[in-house]
């Protein structure tokens, strides 16, 4: 699962997405995480060299401005990525489409720290309203 796709500015990360702490994205960056004290890996999907080494811990910048880190597995699962057939696809599909229309369109997960469990923030997946605006046809 891949968090953007590829950025139009080389080195330039999509809005949301940090690079590597300290320096530009990366597309050759070798995909030796650092690894916290519960060992989970921390860092940015543009230093993973495919989806399948991205890091367990997403790097992000939350909705206040902060640089934290999502769970892949709660990113994946804002996104319908943990869905494995078509009927899940579409139950999955028709329960986001309810959302929206109750004015509830994105899914806000949590941002930690890189220890995986102080939280700094929410990253918001989908959707935005702008703050004090109320959700549409109200």
């Amino acid at each position: 699962m891949a968090l953007a796709s590829p950025s139009p500015t080389k080195g330039v990360p999509p809005a949301g997405v940090a690079a590597s702490p300290g320096g530009p994205a990366n597309a050759h960056a070798q995909s030796n995480f650092p690894k916290n004290k519960d060992g989970l890996s921390y860092g940015s999907v543009l230093d993973a060299s495919s989806p399948e080494q991205e890091p367990d811990l997403v790097l992000v910048v939350a909705t206040n401005g902060k640089t934290g880190y999502v769970r892949q597995t709660d990113l994946a699962a804002a996104e319908g990525a943990n869905v494995s057939s078509p009927e899940e696809a579409v139950a999955w599909q028709k329960a986001k489409d309810a959302q929206a229309a109750a004015g509830h369109g994105a899914t806000v997960i949590p941002v930690y720290d890189s220890d995986g469990t102080t939280k700094v923030g929410v990253f918001v997946v989908g959707p935005q309203q702008a703050q004090g605006n109320p959700p549409a046809g109200r």
